[in-house]
């Protein structure tokens, strides 16, 4: 039999078509900030919805009872779509550079919390064909298994982005490490990269003996770490990476001291 919908059915049926035309408009208006856009609609869906209950709608009629799971099943479905969306929008951000954000860390952990909670919500419905009649339990294990999860998740991906970041450079230190002129590979190669997320500075020439005597650099990148900077260098006199932040004394000292022998090689169009 045909299902016929009541006007508050139909105005609750908008929230996910409306979900989905906000993303698509703020995909095509907000290229670069529509990681900011996830984590506002899903906490405007939260604040009217956490799973609809078996009580959401009071009817014995079985037609209803057909609408009433399928609208928990669909609405439950599309705040899980969100709350991936967040997830793999901020999973792109971290790993596309070794930033270090606190704050959106703490929002990834959120999603990964949301996911689980819809997970286990709609398998449940799924399963029994019938809505959960209580869902603080479910939130209780979201946001404990959740946060567990995704603090785990936070770590691996933290040192992800390092090992990442790392491989990626390493054609222009091997470049570096063999040219004749560390300034004009440098040049050459920062030229050859149409897309360059964020130039590197680049520090060079001799330190006396140390190192049986050869030429050393240093290559800089500046990643963002909350409300500061966070320095990534690669130092060829000894030949590893390392992580510094800006207020950190001891790191920057040593940071100092490597390039303050050195000379900076300026790149027109570069800062």
């Amino acid at each position: 039999m045909p299902l016929h919908f009541t006007a508050d059915q139909r105005r609750f049926m908008l929230i996910p078509t409306l979900a989905a035309a906000t993303l698509a408009v703020a995909w095509l208006a907000l290229p670069v900030w529509f990681v900011l856009v996830p984590p506002v609609l899903v906490l405007a869906m939260a604040a009217l919805h956490s799973g609809v209950r078996a009580g959401f709608f009071q009817s014995s009629l079985p037609a209803l009872v057909v609408v009433k799971l399928r609208y928990g099943l669909m609405l439950s479905l599309t705040q899980a779509g969100v709350y991936a969306v967040l997830f793999v929008w901020l999973m792109r951000y971290f790993l596309g550079f070794p930033n270090r954000d606190a704050a959106l860390a703490a929002l990834q952990v959120w999603a990964v919390s949301g996911l689980v909670f819809h997970v286990r919500y709609v398998r449940l419905a799924w399963r029994t064909g019938q809505l959960p009649r209580r869902v603080w339990t479910k939130h209780v294990f979201a946001i404990v298994v959740g946060g567990m999860l995704g603090a785990l998740w936070v770590v691996v991906q933290t040192s992800g982005a390092q090992s990442l970041h790392q491989r990626q450079q390493q054609p222009l230190v091997d470049a570096l490490s063999t040219a004749a002129e560390a300034c004009d590979a440098f040049t050459q190669y920062l030229y050859q990269q149409p897309h360059w997320p964020k130039a590197p500075q680049l520090y060079h020439g001799a330190v006396g003996n140390l190192y049986g005597g050869k030429p050393q650099f240093v290559l800089a990148y500046r990643a963002t770490a909350d409300f500061e900077s966070l320095i990534v260098y690669y130092y060829s006199g000894s030949r590893k990476w390392t992580v510094t932040y800006q207020n950190n004394p001891i790191g920057m000292r040593d940071f100092t001291e490597k390039i303050t022998p050195l000379a900076r090689c300026e790149v027109p169009g570069t800062r």
